[in-house]
């Protein structure tokens, strides 16, 4: 049946159900706001493309008579750039969201002209910027206004940055009826007002129920040049209140004020506000938890960036313990990462009013008036350590001049405060200049907290920085690198930064000066690693150093507690001289060092001024590999015969690389295996081609004598992919073996990523008969190792066979089978058209478990078998289509006695089950389903590939069914058994 759609237009849709309109606007269009506004509906929305939006200076931008919101779309970037006003009148509610308003184009109309203004008295005149950026205005009077006889019943900013103007003021309401102007989470910055500033003044005692509210707003370098002006406001409100906002200056200035003519001031920040003895808050207005004359600590301001830092005195002191100022300012306190340098702008500092105070540069714990408990002074930082291993933690202090001297304690401590290594305090009373945690071990990505207190009564000192060193000692498996930033260093073995991290063994205050130090293990210049060994086998380290004046380095091997000198050996040039020339690399490398797996500790000493980039460690084989298990190309020895060049390697990621060259014959790699037991072993080499192809052989040697070889299928010699070339080989008896492996193609380049051994086990073999009444004989092999399975069941030549099977079929598998030309389907749809069953087939060349199919052989096949398949189906699954499910069977079941089964039998004949009648396992049958009159109405069923009709299929029905055909009032009445069906198969009364 064909579905029928009605399309109806979408203006036809607005009007009749009474929804707002909404307006998409491009740039395309000249004028196209104003446009759009001129045209627009009460309630409309306005939704503007991404561009910026020329509007000319003919006519005003005009909200009026009508409530409609314009918006920036989602994601969009939206400029509008007037060369006129946006006017608000006749009771417009004008809503504008998340647009940009450049201003710099403005047209000075007349000597009152400002960007937004309403431009009569009507009532309920509204204004509402939410998200947007208004910058740029430098000519008129003022940015918003309402002025003489207009009014603006309402004007709400929120989320707002008001910027770069040069006007008279930035919101300015005078002698209005004005009831409500709300202004919250902005930010203003760089606004010389002139005479007027940001204000809520301006409006006088005619209207008393005026509110004022400025909440969580930001301002800085708003300059009122007037002293009866202010950032904030001029004639007093009896009903503002300014709270939680952030008054600076750049500059101190003297005739500067920040907030004036309001009731309230509530927890409030200003600094560099100075006029008058309240640091820039007039004396008429209460102040409230005010905080006055101390840097906010923004972190960019002339760049537009009012970040608070972590020191900032703004933080967590609004009235709702929210950060001071706009919120979008107010970054989360979060975890410095070490190593790294704490400077005291990201330091939480304790809440001693008064007493202790942070400039960018430093921390400062005061003695103030007549208090003496500066040890209740602190600061700390929290820290996440980068990776495990040891730091240490200095703390840089300067003693006051006043006082002569400091005192202080430092913690290392968990998040909860719990100390991870005991407190330290300097004790001498004398004038230090810094204070260590000692090493303390942390883990990767945890988060700590460092806390500075100054413990010295009526003392006054300074914290310049905290320095984070990260010192090693975690143990490094190797083969690896061992990098500087990994070692641990004695106390002259310095870490320098550059281009590349670098070790260098000087006196720290005396570059060229060297310290003489003895080859001991307790030699004062050295460098260290822990590292740990992950097999037995031959082992070689080597420094690649350079030399600055001249050096001599001994390299040791040492046990994990550094008792006992596993290998020295001392590197001088080799000439009789101790120094190696100045000004060249060297390199010091350790013989070959047979090792077991364990713990050790790697140590350079340095008798002279030089610098070492980094250590390189590697695995050189020799260990050998018990199998069956994982043998990685690390594990191998390489070897060139006599006359070769070796110029197979080992990567850095420890594959084996067979390099181009003529003599690539006689290079080979080779692992000294042992076998716990005797039998067939499968091989699996995997292994990239990369110029060339490859062709490996693979051989077995007990001692000299050769047990087995398996070769490469040359099929693959050219394939320069990632492949697997798997195989069999005898191992005869337990003990010790050698494999040796062989790229056979000369220049050509090869890549060996590991050898995999396991035993081989015989599948076990499964019989599956389509008799059997359970599935006792192959269910406990489900999920589990591959097995052989043999099917008892016979697939007729020429037929379409109904089979099902408890596995997956490949198609190789399908074609051993069934015969190399079978034919393999799936039924891709069923529907009854009349009286006919169409059966729609797919072709396939495999078969996926448990999914009952249709096989037409070329010939009969009798008792199919199947290598290596996994059972992983005990119940068949139903292939459902629009009339009818084909449903498979494993075992042999009975069938009831159901008009709506069909069942496929000889010949290609569908079969009623008149009465109980069995069906033999590994088939399937249809059930017939939403066809009226079920399936009686079928008399024929027929088989389509490819949308053609390729073979009927005659319906026996054991039961007769009496047809007529009638004519009644001219139309054609079938009945069948007594039931009355339409042309269409449908019942009808």
């Amino acid at each position: 049946m064909k579905k029928l759609f009605l399309l109806i237009p979408a203006l036809v849709l607005a009007l009749v159900t009474n929804a707002a309109n909404v307006t998409n606007i491009d740039n395309g269009t000249p004028d196209a706001l104003r446009l759009a506004l001129h045209y627009a509906s009460d309630g409309d929305v306005i939704v503007m493309a991404g561009g910026v939006y020329e509007e000319s200076n003919s006519n005003y931008i005009a909200f009026d008579a009508k409530n409609v919101t314009v918006k920036a779309a989602d994601g969009a970037n939206v400029i509008i750039k007037p060369h006129v006003p946006l006017t608000v009148s006749g009771g417009a509610r004008a809503e504008i969201q998340g647009v940009k308003i450049d201003a710099s184009e403005l047209c000075s109309l007349d000597s009152y002209s400002h960007l937004m203004y309403a431009t009569d008295d009507a009532d309920n005149n509204r204004l509402i910027l939410d998200g947007c950026e208004i910058y740029g205005y430098t000519v008129g009077k003022a940015v918003i206004a309402c002025r003489s006889s207009y009014k603006l019943d309402s004007l709400i900013i929120n989320n707002c940055k008001f910027y770069n103007h040069t006007t008279r003021s930035c919101v300015f309401l005078e002698n209005t009826e004005n009831k409500g102007l709300i202004v919250t989470n902005s930010t203003f910055y760089n606004i010389a007002t002139g005479t007027e500033s940001f204000g809520a003044g301006i409006i006088d005692d005619r209207n008393p129920a005026a509110k004022v509210r400025v909440d969580h707003c930001t301002f800085y370098n708003v300059v009122a040049q007037n002293t009866d002006y202010a950032a904030v406001g001029k004639i007093a409100i009896s009903d503002g209140i300014v709270s939680n906002c952030i008054f600076a200056m750049p500059t101190s200035t003297d005739n500067l004020r920040a907030i004036r003519g309001v009731a309230q001031a509530n927890n409030c920040l200003t600094y560099n506000y100075t006029y008058d003895s309240n640091w820039g808050i007039h004396s008429s207005v209460t102040k409230t938890n005010c905080i006055q004359q101390q840097d906010p600590l923004f972190a960019d301001a002339a760049n537009g960036d009012f970040t608070l830092y972590n020191a900032s005195p703004a933080r967590g002191k609004a009235t709702d313990n929210a950060d001071l100022g706009d919120p979008r300012w107010a970054k989360a306190i979060t975890p410095i990462s070490i190593p790294a340098t704490l400077l005291p702008l990201d330091a939480m500092l304790s809440d001693s009013a008064g007493i202790i105070s942070a400039t960018p540069d430093s921390i400062e714990f005061k003695v103030r008036g007549n208090r003496s408990y500066t040890n209740l002074e602190w600061a700390q930082w929290k820290v996440t350590a980068t990776k495990d291993g040891q730091y240490n933690f200095i703390a840089h202090t300067q003693r006051s001049k006043s006082t002569g001297s400091q005192k202080f304690e430092i913690a290392f401590l968990n998040e909860d405060e719990t100390e991870v290594i005991p407190t330290r305090q300097d004790n001498s009373m004398a004038n230090i200049d810094t204070i260590q945690t000692g090493i303390v071990t942390l883990e990767t990505g945890k988060t700590y907290i460092i806390k500075l207190r100054n413990i010295y009564n009526w003392a006054e000192s300074k914290l310049i920085f905290v320095e984070a060193n990260y010192l090693g000692g975690t143990t490094i498996a190797i083969p690896d690198t061992l990098w500087p930033e990994d070692a641990i260093r004695s106390e002259y073995a310095q870490l320098i930064h550059g281009d590349v991290d670098t070790l260098t063994f000087a006196r720290p205050d005396h570059e060229w000066e060297a310290i003489d130090a003895e080859y001991t293990v307790d030699g004062s210049q050295y460098v260290k690693w822990n590292i740990n060994i992950a097999k037995d086998g031959k082992y070689k380290f080597s420094a690649n150093t350079y030399c600055k004046q001249g050096h001599n380095y001994r390299i040791m091997l040492l046990n994990a507690d550094e008792t006992s000198t596993i290998y020295s050996k001392q590197e001088a040039d080799g000439t009789g001289s101790d120094y190696h020339n100045e000004g060249t690399d060297w390199q010091v490398a350790t013989d070959l060092i047979d090792l077991v797996a364990g713990n050790y500790v790697l140590k350079m000493q340095g008798k002279s001024y030089g610098r070492v980039m980094y250590v390189a460690a590697s695995y050189e084989g020799g260990a050998v590999a018990n199998i069956p298990g994982q043998i990685l190309a690390t594990d191998a020895l390489l070897k060139a015969e006599t006359g070769g060049t070796l110029k197979m390697i080992h990567n850095s990621d420890g594959d084996i690389e067979y390099k181009s060259h003529a003599n690539q014959l006689e290079e080979y790699a080779i692992w000294n295996i042992h076998a716990t037991e005797a039998g067939e072993m499968v091989v699996t080499i995997h292994a990239t081609g990369e110029n060339g192809g490859h062709e490996y052989t693979l051989e077995l040697y007990e001692g000299n004598t050769l047990k087995g070889s398996a070769v490469e299928d040359a099929g693959t010699k050219w394939n320069k992919t990632d492949f697997d070339f798997t195989n069999h080989l005898i191992i005869p008896a337990a003990g010790d073996y050698t494999l040796k492996l062989t790229n056979n193609v000369q220049y050509s380049v090869a890549i060996l990523h590991g050898i995999t051994f396991t035993p081989y086990v015989a599948p076990a073999a499964v019989t599956i008969d389509e008799n059997a009444t359970d599935n006792s004989a192959w269910i406990d092999y489900k999920d589990g190792a591959p097995v052989n399975v043999q099917f008892i069941r016979t697939l007729t030549a020429g037929m379409y066979n109904t089979f099902c099977a408890p596995f997956a079929i490949s198609s190789s598998l399908c074609k051993t089978a069934f015969g190399s030309d079978v034919e393999i389907y799936t039924l891709k749809e069923a529907i009854v058209e009349g009286d006919i069953l169409n059966v729609e087939l797919k072709s396939e060349t495999s078969i996926y478990q448990g999914t009952p199919v249709f096989i037409k052989p070329s010939a009969d096949v009798v008792n199919p078998s199947f290598e290596g398949v996994s059972i992983v189906k005990e119940t068949p699954a139903a292939t459902t289509k629009t009339n009818a499910n084909l449903v498979g069977t494993f075992i042999k079941t009975e069938l009831e006695a159901n008009p709506d089964i069909l069942f496929l039998g000889p010949n290609n004949t569908l079969y009623f089950p008149e009465q109980t009648t069995p069906i033999k396992g590994l088939r399937a049958w249809f059930v017939v389903h939403d066809v009226p009159g079920g399936s009686h109405m079928i008399r024929h069923a027929r088989i389509v590939q490819n949308e053609q009709v390729v073979t009927a299929i005659e319906l026996v029905n054991q039961k007769p069914i009496d047809t007529i055909k009638v004519v009644e009032n001219g139309q054609i009445i079938i009945v069948r058994d007594g039931i009355r069906y339409n042309t269409l198969g449908a019942r009808v009364k």
